[in-house]
């Protein structure tokens, strides 16, 4: 990773993501965080600074894992008000907000990715594929990430996926050994 002083938010993009798993951690970003803002503007109206800053500070470091530095960097100069103890200005508010909502609006919402039955896996290489994936989820390994889109091929597996998506571990090692079952 490269250290440019000209902004730590650069450094993201040197990151060795490959696409599916960024492409899956920006929808997650919008899963997690659609809310945020409006639980941040409660806390800060009932003096809850530290869950404020907290809420603030997870946007700002999701934000530089999903390459959006501007809204780190907004994120960033929030968490530093709040760090203070101060009340954010009405601008620096309105900035923030409008950028969560630009990379929520540009991310969008995930649609369901339908499989044609051309597609499906057979019954061994389902089972391959679930026995890969079941340390993963037991280790609660980000990993599974990347294995979605061959997940989607196993008959039945939508709801796996889901839970996946959700990262609900417990349900997803659950709805793993019911699928290899019916298989």
């Amino acid at each position: 990773m490269t250290n440019n002083n000209n902004s730590a938010y650069e450094n993201v993009y040197d990151l060795d993501f490959n696409e599916q798993l960024r492409h899956e951690l920006r929808y997650e970003f919008v899963k997690t965080h659609k809310d945020y803002y409006e639980q941040i503007c409660e806390r800060l109206g009932s003096g809850d600074f530290k869950t404020a800053w907290r809420l603030t500070y997870t946007i700002k470091s999701s934000a530089g894992l999903i390459c959006e530095p501007f809204l780190a960097k907004l994120s960033g100069d929030l968490v530093a008000c709040i760090i203070k103890g101060d009340s954010p200005d009405e601008c620096t508010l309105a900035d923030f907000k409008n950028e969560l909502d630009r990379v929520i609006a540009e991310i969008g919402v995930k649609k369901r990715i339908l499989v044609s039955s051309d597609q499906l896996l057979g019954k061994d290489e389902s089972f391959q594929l679930l026995n890969r994936v079941e340390p993963l989820i037991v280790n609660q390994n980000g990993e599974f990430l990347s294995m979605l889109e061959s997940l989607r091929k196993i008959p039945g597996s939508e709801v796996l996926c889901e839970n996946l998506e959700s990262y609900n571990f417990d349900k997803a090692l659950s709805e793993l050994i019911n699928l290899r079952e019916t298989l």
